[in-house]
């Protein structure tokens, strides 16, 4: 293993030196290779509190990222709130969500951890009175 990291630390620094790009990584434990990064899984948006997306069907995890994470993108016009709720429903054990979780604009939040591959579920979202949503998730 040791010798696996010396390998990529000198690959790394020498396409540094050769092409002058250096690429910085935000990885952690909640974040596989590919996670938050375009093009996003999903697109969520809607102006109706308590909804359930998508509106029909399910969205299935992939093996691009080990979370259901969102990222709240912008709110109504003229309105000044700055987060929403959302959670998951895992549409194959239950018809309801698992727990809330606070999205805020500009930011990533898990609202689902450590999910396999290949599970099928919809996103439920609340917020107040109308601010709307619009966001992106991966998956």
């Amino acid at each position: 293993m040791r010798r696996l990291r010396s390998s990529l630390a000198s690959a790394a620094a020498l396409a540094v030196a050769t092409t002058g790009i250096a690429v910085a990584t935000t990885g952690g434990p909640a974040q596989a290779a590919g996670c938050r990064s375009t093009p996003y899984s999903a697109v969520l948006s809607t102006g109706r509190s308590g909804a359930v997306l998508p509106t029909s069907g399910t969205w299935r995890t992939t093996t691009q990222c080990r979370d259901i994470q969102v990222r709240g993108a912008s709110n109504a016009a003229g309105t000044t709130a700055r987060t929403f709720q959302a959670c998951v429903i895992f549409v194959d054990k239950t018809s309801a969500c698992n727990y809330w979780s606070t999205v805020r604009f500009g930011q990533w939040t898990n609202i689902a951890t450590n999910v396999k591959d290949g599970v099928r579920f919809r996103v439920k979202v609340r917020f107040s009175s109308g601010i709307g949503v619009r966001g992106f998730m991966d998956f």
